[in-house]
């Protein structure tokens, strides 16, 4: 069997291609190239993106954070599952600055009662943006406050249709 010559670099400087003088292919419609496997660049290209979509991810996240004070805190509102009207909000951490915790936690308090009532109505224990800061109560690094959401009263008689999504 003839030995076949290496592949050599086109003079004409056709990007990536190369001549292969024993199969008379040649120019950039071959199927081999200097720049790499197909699996190399199929690599490459879910590399890139992985990247833009994580990207974009991060973007539409910090879209939905909410600064208070120049700084972002982590607050958390929970309630039994029996009785979400009672809950319980903490905001933190404090070294970012305990105005903005505070702001923080009356925040996810209101966010809380709109999401469950439909209401920003809340009878606070000791509210987190009124009350002195020698009131509220503080666990480690963190601002908690407890609230209870208040609905308004349905008037007797009326009619209450039950709100749907869409309708």
């Amino acid at each position: 069997m003839p030995r076949r010559e290496p592949p050599r670099a086109r003079a004409d400087g056709l990007d990536g291609a190369v001549d292969f003088p024993d199969t008379g292919h040649s120019g950039a419609g071959s199927r081999r190239t200097a720049k790499g496997t197909g699996m190399q660049r199929n690599r490459a290209a879910l590399i890139s993106l992985g990247i833009a979509a994580l990207a974009l991810t991060a973007c539409v996240e910090s879209s939905k954070r909410v600064p208070f004070d120049g700084q972002f805190y982590r607050a958390k509102a929970s309630a039994p599952r029996s009785d979400r009207h009672n809950f319980t909000v903490t905001s933190g951490p404090l070294q970012r600055g305990f105005e903005g915790a505070r702001q923080a936690a009356f925040y996810e308090g209101t966010l809380h009662c709109i999401q469950n009532y439909g209401t920003s109505d809340i009878d606070w224990v000791v509210h987190p943006t009124r009350d002195p800061a020698s009131a509220l109560t503080i666990d480690g690094n963190r601002l908690v406050a407890q609230g209870r959401c208040i609905e308004w009263p349905v008037p007797e008689g009326a009619a209450t249709v039950p709100y749907r999504a869409g309708s």
